[in-house]
């Protein structure tokens, strides 16, 4: 028998605020750019795409330090700034770009295999 008796949902952690807006808002978010860039109002997407490919890849360094996981995540996504880069001023194209990226993906985690790079911090949980 079901009830709504909030004692019998699962306890939130302290101090962490819910995420299930998150994708949502990005999702209106992203629209509502497109449509200005579209309207010339707002950069191009593929400007703010690259710009925040590469803000992205800094931040995880930032955010969770220099450890094998960060340095796969940060550095694929500052590599793949740089390749949109080159496909925006006409250099490459799609059809290159994405087999570089996965050359690119399995040689960084290959890299972090190595003892040169610290493991990741244990999680809390």
């Amino acid at each position: 028998m079901a009830t709504d008796n909030p004692s019998h949902s699962p306890p939130r952690r302290p101090g962490r605020p819910t995420t299930s807006a998150f994708v949502p808002i990005v999702l209106v978010l992203v629209g509502v750019i497109t449509l200005l860039g579209q309207y010339g109002i707002m950069p191009s997407i593929n400007q703010i795409w690259t710009i925040g490919l590469a803000a992205a890849g800094v931040l995880t360094f930032l955010l969770n330090g220099y450890n094998k996981s960060s340095f796969v995540f940060g550095t694929f996504l500052i590599l793949s700034s740089g390749m949109s880069i080159l496909r925006t001023q006409e250099l490459t194209d799609i059809a290159k770009e994405i087999p570089i990226l996965f050359i690119a993906l399995g040689t960084l985690m290959l890299i972090s295999r190595s003892n040169a790079i610290p493991p990741p911090p244990p999680s809390d949980g």
